[in-house]
């Protein structure tokens, strides 16, 4: 008869039947991401024991006081999902905005691994904005795969397996030899795409990109297409042309070849004060003004990359492994500084000596070298003879002729072969 508490365990028991389910397989409650919309069913339990709870209290003022609190909770609530939306809107973006730069299009089935700030749940979050701007108009089939980067995505790249499945009926492949590994760490950062032959690697990264960078492939980018990349629905204009601007056209201009083109760029940007975020940003303007002939521009912007020593080993590695054309002698000698630094000095015979220092300490070495050469060689040759005495072959009376020329003949043999290692 007391209705209240009806509504209370009715209220109680719809809550839990509706979430405990969706706790126990792990879509928790935060926030942040758009499969919080499981919690949805259990609304309509929340609203039962709100009721009940509401329907029991005596007090009026009690519950209004609940009521008010209820509402305001529920108002602070959408607000925060409301700016959570915003940011992430804005960040996809400019996501889209600066690929859009950096690759004018892409190859048919070239599949697209992400990682960093860019919200991924699912690889429709991905493969379908890329299709819709790489290829408009496909719809039975995305042109364009993807994959949420995990760690079944990353041993399926190692392994060089290719799969595809349907997607909200829509097919999708998953060319994993046609990889293109894309790193956006932070929100305010560049769009950087991994290059697989010279991969390079911020420290802001996330930590499965490197484990994927080296099975990427800029050959994915079509540089000069016949018909560029169309802006899709959700990019209606432009955005604008900052710091991330010019480093994707430095790249681009990189990969097509033309140093000139990027050092310009460069200099657009300092002109107008713009600045990188993460400090290897600057790899495409150093690479630029090296190519063009400006070593000493790059040397100055080199000291950057030494500010950090992971990022200095990876810039290191990226400069050594681009050696090949012999711009880079200066920058790698400065940032590979660290390979031999703990490494003793080797002796060599006929090492120079410093003809600057004093004459006594000339003398010294010269001294100490040739007096150690003489020792290596005394040791060598006594050793030697003992060798040889051990295995001279003692010759008896009972011996035939026969076997004692081949006694002689190996005797002779193995000095030989002594005098050779001598």
């Amino acid at each position: 008869g007391n209705e209240a508490a009806q509504w209370l365990w009715y209220g109680l028991i719809c809550g839990t039947v509706a979430i405990l389910p969706l706790i126990v397989a792990g879509r928790d409650i935060n926030f942040s991401a758009s499969l919080d919309r499981f919690t949805w069913p259990g609304m309509i339990g929340a609203i039962l024991f709100l009721i009940g709870l509401l329907g029991s209290l005596r007090s009026r003022i009690l519950r209004n006081i609940l009521t008010m609190s209820v509402i305001l909770i529920s108002v602070f609530v959408q607000w925060q999902n409301q700016v959570n939306y915003a940011s992430q809107w804005k960040m996809a973006q400019d996501y889209w905005q600066q690929l859009m730069w950096r690759a004018p299009a892409l190859k048919e089935k070239a599949t697209i691994v992400t990682g960093g700030a860019l919200l991924v749940e699912e690889d429709y979050d991905v493969f379908a904005p890329a299709s819709m701007i790489y290829f408009p108009g496909e719809i039975d089939f995305a042109p364009v795969g993807a994959e949420v980067l995990n760690s079944g995505t990353v041993r399926d790249v190692i392994l060089g397996k290719n799969s595809g499945r349907y997607v909200r009926e829509i097919f999708v492949n998953k060319n994993y030899d046609q990889l293109l590994a894309i790193s956006k760490p932070t929100a305010e950062g560049c769009l950087r795409i991994i290059d697989g032959d010279a991969p390079i690697y911020s420290t802001l990264d996330w930590t499965k990109i490197p484990q994927i960078g080296e099975y990427s492939r800029l050959s994915q980018i079509i540089t000069n297409p016949a018909s560029p990349a169309v802006r899709p629905f959700f990019l209606k204009e432009e955005l604008e042309h900052g710091w991330c601007y010019y480093f994707e056209k430095m790249e681009l201009a990189l990969q097509q070849g033309d140093a000139q083109t990027a050092a310009k760029l460069a200099d657009e940007a300092a002109a107008k004060q713009l600045k990188a975020i993460d400090p290897v940003e600057w790899i495409p303007v150093i690479e630029a003004y090296a190519r063009a002939g400006r070593m000493d521009d790059a040397l100055e912007i080199v000291q950057v990359m030494r500010s950090d020593e992971l990022l200095e080993h990876n810039a290191c590695y990226y400069f050594r492994a681009k050696e090949e054309t012999g711009d880079f002698g200066e920058i790698i000698s400065i940032l590979c500084g660290w390979m031999h630094a703990d490494e003793p000095a080797a002796p060599e015979a006929d090492m120079p000596v410093d003809t600057d220092a004093p004459a006594e300490i000339v003398n010294q070495v010269s001294s100490e070298t040739t007096d150690a050469a003489e020792t290596f060689e005394k040791n060598s040759e006594e050793a030697a003879e003992e060798v040889l005495e051990e295995t001279k072959l003692p010759v008896s009376g009972d011996q035939t002729e026969e076997s004692v020329s081949e006694a002689l003949e190996d005797n002779k043999n193995t000095q030989e072969e002594l005098d050779n290692v001598l």
